[in-house]
């Protein structure tokens, strides 16, 4: 499949990524934000809003690893950006940029309000942390919002990696089909989709995974953009 429809360069988000950073979660996003931006012609940097991309093009403030401020002395407004020395992190051989925004949770709630689809990257480690359970929730809420007012669906879909061992370097796949958060509204369509390993490029870690193109290409669908 090719880009599809005129370049777009608004400031308004269309899609929003939800993901745990863990495990690399991070890569993984970063990758499909990328492929995304190619195939549908986006060209703004918010167009498919990854919040770690989204604070670091606000005014920013940079640290050695471990003197950011803590985030009760955070100005409202400025990223505090310093190398992310989270265990969990340094584990998998390499140490990302962080980026602290006390007014993170407004920021995603906006793009949550303009955007035309959420993706939710559902591993194991995005059903453990509390920060993505609430973006889960934030999908549901927002339309409950929108069918008060009339307005057109934000369309959920989740990527849901299932558990397996096959074809992952070192063994365990993360798969998350246990725990999954109740979904009785539907408002979330839910697509099955297996780790690919070896794509290279922005996934350069031999851990780093992709998805498939005809699943990359399902995804696309179900957004309906």
């Amino acid at each position: 499949m090719t880009a599809q429809g005129a370049p777009y360069v608004g400031n308004e988000a269309r899609i929003v990524l939800s993901f745990a950073m863990a495990n690399h979660g991070a890569n993984f996003a970063y990758w499909l934000r990328d492929k995304l931006m190619k195939r549908l012609n986006y060209y703004s940097p918010n167009a498919v809003y990854l919040d770690c991309i989204a604070a670091r093009l606000q005014t920013t403030q940079h640290y050695a690893a471990g003197m950011a401020p803590a985030s009760g002395d955070q100005v409202r407004g400025i990223t505090y950006v310093s190398p992310d020395t989270r265990p969990h992190l340094k584990s998998q051989g390499y140490m990302p940029i962080g980026a602290s925004n006390v007014a993170w949770e407004a920021a995603f709630d906006d793009a949550v309000s303009q955007a035309a689809a959420m993706i939710l990257v559902v591993t194991s480690e995005y059903l453990q942390s509390q920060w993505c359970m609430l973006e889960w929730r934030k999908c549901e809420e927002e339309n409950q919002r929108r069918r008060g007012v009339g307005k057109a669906p934000l369309r959920g879909v989740a990527l849901v990696f299932p558990p397996s061992t096959q074809g992952q370097p070192g063994g365990t796949q993360g798969g998350a089909t246990n725990g999954m958060p109740a979904n009785n509204s539907q408002d979330i369509q839910q697509i099955a989709v297996t780790k690919v390993y070896g794509r290279g490029g922005l996934l350069w870690h031999p851990e780093d995974y992709a998805i498939s193109e005809a699943a990359f290409d399902r995804v696309v669908i179900a957004a309906g953009l």
